[in-house]
């Protein structure tokens, strides 16, 4: 399986199609990597042309420099299904849209509980042979759900036809944790237990939930974000070397690493609502669904026992900013120095978006007399070095296309991240509330204890 002839997109009216697939699928355009016709499925009674002229649109808001020209040569790869996902007609108008033994990519950028119903009604009318199933986040919104879809999924497809998103995985900058512990061996000998204190790992947004009221009332922050992207990024942080580059390698890793993730309880971590969410349309005047939530992993392994690994992520923060810090031990006070109290501790900061890079925090003495020391970063700035960073999506699509499983989730790893947070993803009680523009509910900021606390971006 290759080989694709068709990208059918369904949600394709929807907010994540607009802002991320088509701009990214432009960049696809760009590069001459695809050749795939795209049939866009939604429930908005569109024709073509008014399809076509959505895509332009968004194709041009997100990339104000687009080449009219290229643009065009991805216009005209469109088409447009109209109809309900609950309808047989819809499917039946699909199969003759894509053609008689079609080769297909069914990308499903809808809502979890639509993915049964659409899978059952691609497999009714043959669309499913020869052809992969690309399903979007959350899968499932627990273990029990996740596993009911992967038997849903599986009834229909093969494994190997199933690409679980996760477009974090797909982001140059997360791609670079990897990259960046093995390939440089002064960091490779020190990643361990005996030479790193903690972790510390952050997605702050700085806008709330929009127009996504609905939608967030079905999941929080634990579902929205931390099962999946987060998860995946402390995988990266912490997984071993692949051995060799097929995509199964990197999933063994990854697997290994959430198997050997402690449960989440209560007691590990603190929920959080911004002031006014219960405020925007669709919320629940009283409702309990967290917007932020700072929580504390273990890994059982000889590498990382006894490392706690901080995670955070809310809506309506300071600012934007996904950054992972390794803060290494604590040096002892210098014997030939006048300050009594140690060096501050060595930093590796992960910076993840909206400006990619890396910065070691190193010690360097003051100018002038004594021996004082200062806190300086020596960093790596991708912009300035790379230009412009493919859109995550780009990596993501490519790769559903030509069949490569490296950048998704298997069966296992899903499943596994879902046993880590199924006990923790509601507040069992309201969330404490915290200003927008903060960093989170006050309780937060002593979750790390007396020794430690939060490194903000």
């Amino acid at each position: 399986m290759s080989d694709v002839d068709v990208a059918v997109l369904f949600g394709a009216t929807g907010d994540l199609a607009r802002k991320m697939l088509f701009p990214a699928l432009y960049r696809l355009e760009e590069q001459g990597t695809i050749e795939q016709r795209i049939i866009g499925v939604a429930l908005d009674q569109w024709d073509r042309d008014r399809f076509a002229s959505h895509v332009a649109y968004a194709v041009t808001a997100a990339v104000p420099d687009a080449d009219p020209a290229v643009r065009d040569r991805l216009v005209a790869r469109l088409e447009y299904v109209a109809g309900d996902y609950a309808d047989d007609d819809t499917y039946t108008r699909l199969g003759a849209a894509t053609g008689e033994g079609a080769r297909c990519l069914h990308y499903l950028a809808i809502p979890p509980e639509m993915f049964e119903p659409v899978v059952s009604g691609l497999s009714a009318v043959g669309l499913l042979e020869h052809s992969r199933v690309l399903v979007e986040k959350p899968f499932g919104r627990d273990r029990a759900s996740a596993g009911h879809l992967n038997s849903v999924l599986h009834a229909a497809v093969a494994e190997e036809a199933i690409f679980r998103i996760d477009h974090f995985l797909g982001k140059e900058p997360v791609e670079n944790l990897l990259a960046f512990r093995y390939a440089n061996p002064i960091f490779d000998a020190v990643w361990n237990r005996h030479y790193i204190d903690h972790i510390q790992l952050t997605m702050a947004e700085a806008f709330d939930i929009g127009e996504r009221g609905s939608l967030y009332e079905t999941l929080g922050v634990v579902r929205d974000v931390i099962q999946n992207h987060l998860l995946q990024v402390v995988c990266l942080l912490t997984m071993e070397a692949p051995v060799s580059p097929r995509a199964d390698s990197f999933a063994d890793e990854r697997a290994k690493v959430l198997t050997a993730t402690r449960s989440l309880t209560p007691d590990d971590i603190t929920y959080g609502q911004y002031e006014g969410y219960r405020e925007a349309d669709h919320v629940a005047a009283d409702s309990r669904v967290a917007t932020f939530a700072a929580l504390r992993l273990a890994i059982d392994t000889p590498r990382w026992y006894g490392v706690p690994i901080y995670v955070r992520a809310g809506k309506a923060m300071a600012t934007t900013a996904t950054e992972a810090v390794v803060v290494f031990r604590e040096s002892p006070p210098l014997s030939f120095s006048e300050q009594h109290d140690p060096p501050d501790t060595n930093r590796l900061v992960f910076r993840m978006g909206p400006a990619d890079g890396v910065d070691l925090l190193v010690q360097t003495k003051c100018p002038g007399e004594g021996l004082r020391l200062a806190t300086t970063p020596l960093t790596v700035d991708y912009d300035s070095l790379f230009g412009r960073i493919p859109f995550a999506y780009e990596r993501v699509i490519r790769d559903a296309l030509a069949g490569d499983h490296s950048l998704f989730a298997r069966e296992d790893a899903v499943e596994e991240a879902w046993r880590i947070v199924d006990a923790i993803a509601d507040p069992p009680v309201a969330p404490d509330t915290y200003p927008p523009g903060s960093w989170g509910p006050s309780g937060a900021a002593g979750f790390l204890g007396a020794e430690r606390t939060w490194i903000d971006p």
